[in-house]
């Protein structure tokens, strides 16, 4: 599948921010679809929906492209509790009630029957289980920004996502998501073997949100699950690359004194037997 903007495609060519965003989000709910039913909607490429395949009882990932839908099913056919099918946000091919879990990342900003889509995740999740819905910050992804995402038909402000989740489901957490460089201290080795919460230390807080991700239910739910996360990935190591990046750099410049160097020397030269040469011909001429 190639790239267009409109779905996340991972590859080697992709934009490494954009990686991290949507490859966290499927990451962080990990411990939510663990050993449940789950609905990915809008499943695309399919990587999202076989990252989540890893806990999860069975996953069923749901596409409106076709295409979409051939890639991923022949991509990741070795995942036994994962298959694909073709589908709409608006008319979701599943009966009422019959998955623990839907999932939803960077979907219902694609379209303008916001209610109508929320309504058919409220149809087929069960009523003890949990809809979870990620969406950019409109305010901070397009207003500051000032950049607009040709394939987005309806973004939402932050107050306008948490009323329309409320309007569907009685519980709503919303947790806040931005790509940020870090530093971090955490514990590899204690003789107890003892593990610790991880505590993030530094001014961020909703404000500095570009995405927002609604985890929803109509009961009460184990909030204390909704750890705060940090997502890494060794093959897309953004020091590594950076310092590569700078090395590149460094052998650029060092390149181009070099050549500069080459350059006035060259010219030296050039300009001594230019003098040379014109003071043989003034001689000639003169003699003449």
């Amino acid at each position: 599948m190639k790239f267009t903007g409109e779905r996340f495609i991972p590859n080697d060519d992709i934009d490494i921010q954009l990686s991290y965003e949507h490859e966290h989000r499927y990451a962080y709910i990990s411990k939510l679809v663990a050993g449940k039913v789950v609905l990915d909607i809008a499943s695309g490429e399919g990587y999202g929906s076989r990252t989540i395949a890893e806990s999860a009882k069975e996953v069923i990932g749901i596409d409106i492209d076709e295409e979409a839908v051939k890639h991923a099913a022949t991509k990741y056919a070795q995942y036994t509790n994962l298959c694909f099918k073709t589908g709409s946000v608006t008319d979701i091919p599943l009966e009422d009630d019959s998955v623990d879990v839907v999932v939803s990342f960077e979907t219902i900003e694609h379209i303008a029957e916001h209610e109508q889509m929320l309504s058919e995740l409220k149809r087929v999740v069960k009523d003890d289980g949990l809809v979870i819905v990620s969406t950019p910050d409109k305010k901070i992804y397009t207003d500051e920004s000032g950049v607009v995402n040709e394939f987005h038909v309806k973004e939402l402000y932050k107050e306008e996502f948490f009323d329309l989740m409320k309007s569907q489901f009685n519980h709503v957490e919303l947790c806040g998501q931005r790509f940020i460089t870090i530093s971090t201290i955490l514990p590899i080795f204690n003789e107890s073997g003892d593990r610790r919460e991880l505590d993030l230390i530094g001014d961020f807080n909703e404000k500095h949100s570009m995405y927002m991700i609604a985890i929803c239910s109509n009961k009460e739910f184990d909030i204390s699950q909704l750890n705060k996360s940090i997502y890494f990935n060794e093959e897309m190591d953004l020091y590594a690359k950076d310092k590569a990046t700078l090395s590149w750099a460094s052998n650029v410049h060092n390149e181009l004194m070099k050549s500069q160097q080459d350059y006035f020397r060259l010219e030296k030269e050039y300009l001594a037997l230019k003098e040379h040469f014109d003071e043989i011909n003034k001689n000639d001429d003169s003699e003449i």
